[in-house]
């Protein structure tokens, strides 16, 4: 009994940086949904998106930064979430954490990929003439496969926390109403988002899928991991 008590308030100060690493991920996520840029991967409209990116260069660069350094927190959320989360044979945590890795990964190279559009954005504006075309061309290829790198986030990133929810509803480590929270809002971000990042339940599914992320980070926070035994 003793040494459980030492292990959990080992852990505390680990808890508390999880919680404040997943409440940074959420204020992060809502500035790169607000400084997100729509442009559509359309060759006849791709010298228009090139010019709106132009104008709106300042914003693309700091979504790209805020992109990058979320991918970077979501990388190391979880190896982080393993070890905070007391031992446990439940095969969601593993998938979870793995999956959660795997978004971190995607984001890294969505980010990587933006900072190439910065260039050739940099570049088109300078540029005339035949390099124009080019910079067009490989812009548009760089923007389809920021959507196809955005649409396979959403996924992981649903799957991820789709697979966390199962865990703390499981466990009862936090309390059971936050894994069913995170559990519709991942579930709702992984479907929905292939159909239409518009349509009303996909924004529905984001802003339960934030709220979850408040809620899991502000009671680790605050709160921390029950150490009750799995049922």
């Amino acid at each position: 009994m003793i040494e459980n008590n030492i292990s959990v308030a080992g852990k505390r100060p680990l808890e508390k940086i999880t919680g404040l690493i997943i409440l940074i991920i959420a204020f992060l996520a809502v500035s790169a949904i607000l400084t997100d840029l729509d442009v559509s991967p359309e060759y006849m409209s791709i010298r228009e998106d090139m010019t709106y990116l132009g104008e709106n260069f300042f914003r693309l660069t700091v979504n790209t930064y805020l992109l990058f350094l979320n991918a970077i927190l979501i990388i190391l959320l979880g190896p982080i979430l393993f070890i905070v989360f007391p031992p446990s044979r439940n095969a969601a945590l593993y998938a979870g954490t793995f999956m959660i890795c795997s978004t971190g990964i995607i984001y890294l190279f969505y980010a990587i990929n933006g900072f190439n559009l910065l260039q050739y954005t940099r570049d088109f504006q300078k540029e005339t003439g035949e390099a124009t075309d080019f910079l067009a061309y490989f812009s548009l290829n760089s923007i389809i496969i920021r959507q196809k790198l955005h649409l396979s986030a959403f996924t992981t990133s649903g799957i991820s926390t789709f697979l966390i929810g199962i865990h703390v509803i499981k466990s009862r480590h936090l309390p059971v109403f936050i894994g069913w929270f995170v559990l519709f809002g991942g579930l709702i971000y992984a479907i929905f988002g292939w159909f239409s990042m518009q349509n009303l339940i996909f924004s529905t599914g984001r802003l339960v899928f934030i709220l979850s992320l408040i809620l899991f980070g502000s009671f680790l926070l605050l709160s921390g991991i029950k150490t009750r035994t799995p049922a």
